[in-house]
């Protein structure tokens, strides 16, 4: 699995830094093109859509290794606090030091716990929004797709029927049904 695969990791800062720069310089080259009058064709909006997609997919994979970032942090300091109680239990060191610092532990674990969930918020809000963009790309390529040259319906000639018909003569070889 590479890292653009994975859910988690975000690929490396020089991979990244790397691929923000070439996609800095396609929309440069981009934004060049659209002045010199160059138009935008299908080829050139599916391109966009797909990078639009891998933004939001390497948003995703971001908020999530931030929110398993912000898990493991709050653990390493519920994990901390409970050392600092184990050491009060003991009697080892100025207890007063350690209830402190255990609370500060805990509430620093709160705090991750809740920039985890904002994060995972986030990443599920960027997973979302490619599934739109996907479905609503979908839609607009099968409105824009070419229509196959069927030949047109074929139009049934209009059959006058005169009164006589209508009054209980035989109408397109029914028998008359007016006795029933």
């Amino acid at each position: 699995m590479t890292d653009d695969d994975s859910p988690i990791s975000p690929g490396s800062s020089t991979e990244r830094g790397s691929a923000a720069a070439a996609r800095a310089r396609e929309l440069q080259q981009r934004r060049l093109d659209l002045n010199s009058g160059k138009p935008c064709t299908p080829e050139t909006a599916q391109s966009a859509q797909k990078r639009a997609e891998n933004a939001y997919d390497r948003a995703a994979r971001a908020h999530l290794a931030a929110a398993l970032g912000h898990q493991h942090a709050s653990m390493a300091h519920l994990r901390a606090a409970e050392v600092h109680e184990r050491a009060i239990a003991q009697g080892f060191g100025d207890a007063d030091e350690h209830k402190v610092a255990a609370a500060e532990h805990r509430r620093a674990a709160v705090e991750n716990d809740i920039a985890g969930a904002i994060s995972q918020r986030e990443a599920t809000a960027d997973f979302m929004a490619r599934r739109a963009a996907t479905a609503s790309q979908r839609i607009l390529s099968t409105q824009r797709a070419p229509r196959s040259k069927q030949a047109p319906p074929q139009r049934v000639p209009e059959q006058h029927v005169s009164d006589q018909q209508v009054s209980g003569q035989h109408v397109s070889g029914q028998q008359d049904m007016s006795d029933c």
